[in-house]
């Protein structure tokens, strides 16, 4: 399964029917993985501090190649004070790239809330993973962003969210046939 944020695409716009969402590495031309097919009814963009409303999970093509599959926290999302790293390319540590790396200072069902260690620009972030430094595994996904003084605060949808949804989805509408 694929998951993204519901602020990112535009689904079910008949002026504008959306056929696919593809997913691919920063500096690759080929793509990692195409969807065309929801994976339950859609979120939307999210107009308050309840990140868990922004969500779109989809349904791939083709399988996913195992080396591009994360793992959820069982957890459900990670605890204040725990340490975290935006994944915002899967290869950061082998090319030598900087991993961007926080701490968690709220967290809750809805929201999880993370003080980044410097300041960046979160722009075309959203739907990256955050994952735990204590167990490896996705905590949560990218939706908002604020700076902080010389830091950045991150709101996250937390992964007990997703994987909720995803195991309560009973319907699988392609996405240019999707009607909200």
């Amino acid at each position: 399964m694929g998951v993204t944020t519901a602020h990112s695409v535009s689904i079910g716009d008949p002026g504008r029917p959306l056929e696919q969402i593809a997913l691919g590495l920063q500096d690759q031309t080929h793509l990692v993985v195409e969807f065309d097919t929801l994976h339950g009814h859609p979120g939307h963009a999210r107009t308050d501090l309840d990140m868990a409303m922004d969500y779109v999970l989809l349904r791939p093509l083709q399988p996913i190649d195992a080396s591009f599959v994360l793992e959820p926290d069982p957890r459900g999302g990670p605890q204040p004070g725990e340490r975290v790293s935006l994944l915002t390319d899967m290869r950061a540590a082998e090319s030598g790239r900087r991993i961007l790396e926080g701490t968690v200072q709220s967290a809750n069902d809805r929201a999880v809330w993370v003080l980044m260690d410097k300041l960046f620009n979160p722009a075309l972030m959203s739907g990256s993973p955050l994952v735990s430094q204590h167990t490896g595994r996705v905590v949560g996904m990218l939706v908002a962003g604020t700076p902080r003084r010389n830091r950045l605060l991150l709101g996250l949808n937390p992964i007990g969210s997703i994987v909720e949804l995803a195991g309560s989805a009973d319907e699988f509408p392609r996405l240019v046939d999707y009607e909200p």
